[in-house]
């Protein structure tokens, strides 16, 4: 594989491959319910999405080759760290191809943006909205997504195990 960069979305076409990304992995998944893109544009924009009233984020793609191969976005919640005391970096828009490297080179740029803030942990994959796509998928790639649920492909638990990442809060569960 080529050398991953990892560069901070900046331009117009950036913001516009950071959001489509997620087609890149999911476009033959029959059971993947696409994001609506007016939303998540909103969800990414400093001046309207709601997240950027307690904090601040940067979006990240990382590249290979020239050609997109991951994204995620660094956050600090500032209202939530100053409640509870702590001081998480949260990630999320967390998508990747399966491949390792990809994986901890965007974890590593989130863990860097973090550092210079005085963060010292990673908290994720979520959206900007700790209640919205959390976690990662362990069960139910054979049923249709459930609402407010991560739906990732299975390599995801697997890297994310290998990173060092463990449960954060209880499972989220669904039932039919």
């Amino acid at each position: 594989m080529n050398p991953i960069q990892v560069r901070p979305v900046k331009t117009r076409g950036d913001k516009r491959r950071f959001l489509t990304f997620p087609w890149q992995i999911y476009g033959d998944d029959p059971l993947w319910v696409p994001p609506l893109l007016p939303e998540r544009r909103k969800t990414i924009d400093p001046k309207a999405g709601p997240f950027f009233r307690r904090g601040e984020a940067q979006l990240f793609i990382a590249w290979a080759g020239g050609k997109p191969v991951g994204t995620i976005c660094a956050g600090e919640d500032r209202v939530v760290n100053a409640e509870t005391g702590r001081r998480d970096c949260i990630f999320g828009f967390f998508e990747y191809f399966e491949e390792l490297e990809i994986a901890d080179s965007l974890v590593g740029r989130v863990a860097e943006w973090g550092a210079r803030r005085g963060l010292d942990t990673l908290i994720g994959p979520f959206n900007l909205d700790r209640e919205d796509g959390y976690g990662v998928l362990i069960e139910g790639r054979d049923r249709p997504p459930v609402i407010l649920c991560g739906h990732t492909p299975p390599y995801y638990r697997t890297f994310m195990e290998r990173m060092g990442f463990e449960p954060a809060r209880a499972d989220n569960l669904a039932f039919a």
